[in-house]
């Protein structure tokens, strides 16, 4: 498999690029899910497309999955999202059937295989040092450091 990382030096910097690698190593084998609503069009898929690779050549074992779920559970996602931006929603005990439901199924369909970490995407802007392979090596150990251990999980 080719480097790519190297390739975002001239962007980024070789600071950063040297950091991600020595975050890389603190965390390699760790098992991350990534997970959204679509493998084509949008911010988040564009992003997964190389995000996932970079995660992998620095040590991390990234794999990108994809939600299945029906028009009422993705109408439902699009009104959570536009709540969290302000828009006003009700959550009813019918959203939260279909939420849960379809959760459920996502899960069954993951076969019981184990992850250290899963993180669930929306897009977001590309400002700041600009690499989603910098958040989600950030995130990590974030979350290593509020659990106090190891993300490992027992095998």
């Amino acid at each position: 498999m080719p480097e790519m990382l190297a390739d975002y030096a001239p962007i980024v910097g070789d600071g950063v690029v040297r950091e991600l690698r020595l975050l890389g190593d603190r965390l390699s084998g760790t098992r991350v899910l990534n997970v959204n609503s679509t493998r084509v069009g949008g911010g988040v898929a564009e992003i997964l497309n190389r995000l996932v690779p970079l995660l992998n050549e620095v040590g991390l074992q990234a794999r990108w999955e994809v939600v299945q779920g029906t028009q009422d559970f993705f109408a439902l996602t699009k009104n959570l999202h536009n709540a969290l931006h302000g828009a006003p929603y009700t959550f009813t005990p019918q959203d939260a059937e279909v939420f849960n439901s379809t959760t459920e199924i996502n899960l069954r369909q993951e076969g019981g295989r184990k992850m250290d970490l899963a993180m669930p995407h929306r897009c977001f802007s590309a400002r700041g040092r600009g690499l989603g392979i910098h958040r989600a090596i950030r995130a990590a150990l974030r979350f290593e450091r509020v659990l106090g251990a190891t993300i490992r999980a027992q095998t």
